[in-house]
């Protein structure tokens, strides 16, 4: 079975970004992970996060996930 992970944006800073990473199935692994732009970070069940773009605090993220792994934004895997 694939566990469910959130991604979570919890810093902006001299063009490089901190995301937090718990898994949601385990309810445990708080892990914090830094990237610059274009840098590409794994997740497990082959799941790539890439930083696009650093504007100000505004950032865009590009998901990679295998056929089969569903993404969701918050309010959207609430609703499910």
């Amino acid at each position: 079975m694939i566990d469910a992970f959130c991604v979570t944006l919890t810093r902006v800073f001299d063009k490089k970004i901190q995301l937090g990473i718990f898994n949601q199935k385990e309810k445990s692994g708080f892990s914090t992970l830094e990237g610059k732009l274009e840098a590409v970070i794994n997740i497990p069940e082959d799941v790539k996060i890439k930083i696009l773009q650093i504007r100000g605090r505004q950032v865009s993220l590009g998901i990679k996930a295998p056929p089969g792994i569903l993404i969701l934004r918050d309010k959207l895997a609430e609703q499910k």
